[in-house]
């Protein structure tokens, strides 16, 4: 269910008048600026996916605390509709395999979030939940502006997962598509001319 059906159903039952949430269009932004949203993308790789889900099936078994999304990028051998995929995570899929294109699914999970806050994970990486606590709980006074990498990172690197919001990923615009099929353009996200923050605040954990 989208989030503005549910929006419109809560106003039905609170108000008692049907399609009351209609007098309020303009007055709400659609996006959700307080539960972070993890992203993935996925190609041919079920064992590494199963890992992944695993994980924060630990932390999170129910999808109560955070939002989850995974990007088929145009798996032929093993798409991940044959996998079993827990409930409350989000499924994209692009059908045609382009190659390389783990950046150009990049930009196409950032256009379907509906949250605010999205860390863009590769998947050699996941988070603690104690990093996930951290994040949440300075959610609100974070930069907006900032592209936020974790501490074990080391100062000035700038690796393919980070924090990041949905208008500043848009305001960067994007990882360039014209590479699409070309391995080693995540850097074209970087802006040389704007913030990015190394500290030490949240880290990540290596996917075993």
């Amino acid at each position: 269910m989208s989030l503005e059906k549910e929006a419109h159903d809560y106003f039905d039952q609170y108000t008692g008048k049907k399609d009351f949430a209609k007098t309020l269009k303009g007055w709400f932004d659609p996006i959700h600026e307080t539960k972070l949203r993890i992203n993935y993308t996925y190609y041919n790789s079920p064992e590494i996916m199963t890992r992944i889900f695993n994980w924060y099936n630990k932390i999170d078994p129910d999808g109560e605390l955070f939002d989850y999304t995974v990007i088929d990028d145009g798996s032929q051998k093993t798409p991940i509709y044959d996998m079993e995929i827990p409930k409350h995570w989000r499924v994209l899929r692009i059908d045609k395999d382009h190659g390389w294109n783990n950046e150009g699914a990049r930009n196409c999970l950032i256009r379907d979030s509906a949250n605010l806050w999205n860390f863009m994970m590769d998947s050699d990486w996941v988070i603690p939940i104690r990093c996930l606590t951290t994040v949440m709980t300075n959610l609100v006074f974070l930069d907006k502006e900032y592209m936020y990498y974790p501490g074990n990172f080391g100062p000035k690197v700038g690796r393919n997962s980070y924090l990041i919001t949905k208008t500043e990923f848009i305001k960067r615009g994007g990882y360039d598509q014209a590479f699409v099929g070309y391995h080693g353009n995540d850097y074209s996200l970087l802006r040389y001319n704007k913030p990015y923050n190394y500290g030490d605040f949240f880290w990540f954990h290596i996917r075993k």
